[in-house]
């Protein structure tokens, strides 16, 4: 499903990926369902070319996979987007980027994730030992986010009512903080499963391969899960690209002639990216047991 620090249950995991119209660069959008067990929990996500990443707010596109998925049902179409918010930090710390409903970080490589801020991601042993394994050429580098819904919390009574008051839930600090009712219980609230609008980035695209990140890592490490896995459940999607594999097994590919996408979101961003017309839309389902590595999209 992707890279966690913690242990975590995910599942429904989406992601599209297409190449601009010059093929010089990448455009990956990735959403997934997260059931969380620790409040620092960070997924992290391999990317060619860390310092080229540029990130989209998708904050007003969350159908984005239901107009992906439209390609292959009925016809619909449904919105649109805005920019990213960086945050300042501490120099020693790797800078903290808002887009939308996640906190990001860019580590530039493997010795960079130790500069990540330790009170918003949890890094452990385990994890570096996965990514030492494939991730140490000087190309890779690593999307680290998590959704500010796990991030530390603290309750406060409502102002003007007493302490018997349903409380208000506090997240961050400063003029990023923002506030949410808590009418249920806390800790239910923390554990139910939450599904958010996808995260959406831009990279320097090398080769005539699309990158999808899709190795696995829940928290725990062992030989034998670091080869194959089966908690695979995947959808991808890829605009004029094809998967590069010889393992059918366990996957299910289908092709469209058109695309229902709204592409609209990528106008007045900082990057150009034009996207290249609908010559075919591919969608590749895995699931159950398959290898446990990322893919590659030929276009």
């Amino acid at each position: 499903m992707c890279i966690v620090t913690s242990p975590a249950v995910i599942s429904k995991t989406n992601i599209f990926v297409a190449a601009n119209t010059e093929h010089t660069r990448q455009l990956t959008v990735y959403s997934n369902t997260v059931k969380n067990s620790h409040s620092n929990n960070a997924m992290i996500l391999p990317v060619i070319d860390s310092k080229s990443v540029e990130f989209i707010d998708m904050t007003d596109y969350k159908e984005f996979f239901t107009d992906a998925e439209a390609a292959f049902k009925s016809r619909y179409r449904t919105r649109s987007i805005e920019g990213t918010e960086y945050m300042a930090n501490d120099s020693q710390y790797l800078p903290i980027i808002n887009v939308g409903d996640y906190v990001c970080s860019v580590a530039h490589s493997l010795n960079d994730l130790y500069r990540l801020d330790g009170t918003i991601f949890n890094v452990s042993d385990s994890l570096t030992k996965v990514l030492s394994g494939g991730y140490t050429s000087k190309h890779w580098g690593f999307i680290v986010c998590k959704l500010k819904h796990n991030t530390n919390t603290t309750t406060t009574p409502q102002h003007g009512h007493n302490n018997s008051a349903a409380p208000r839930i506090t997240f961050g600090s400063g003029r990023h903080a923002f506030t949410l009712d808590a009418d249920n219980d806390l800790q239910e609230q923390y554990n139910s499963p939450h599904t958010y609008h996808p995260l959406a980035y831009t990279h320097r695209l090398i080769g005539n391969k699309l990158f999808i990140p899709t190795k696995h890592f829940h928290g725990s490490y062992t030989e034998a899960s670091d080869k194959f896995t089966d908690d695979w459940d995947h959808t991808i999607y890829a605009l004029n690209a094809d998967l590069v594999t010889k393992d059918e097994k366990n996957i299910r590919i289908r092709k469209a002639s058109h695309c229902e996408i709204d592409f609209s979101f990528l106008d007045g961003y900082t990057m150009p990216f034009d996207i290249e017309a609908c010559n075919h839309l591919s969608r590749i389902a895995i699931s159950g047991l398959y290898r446990n590595n990322d893919l590659l999209m030929s276009f």
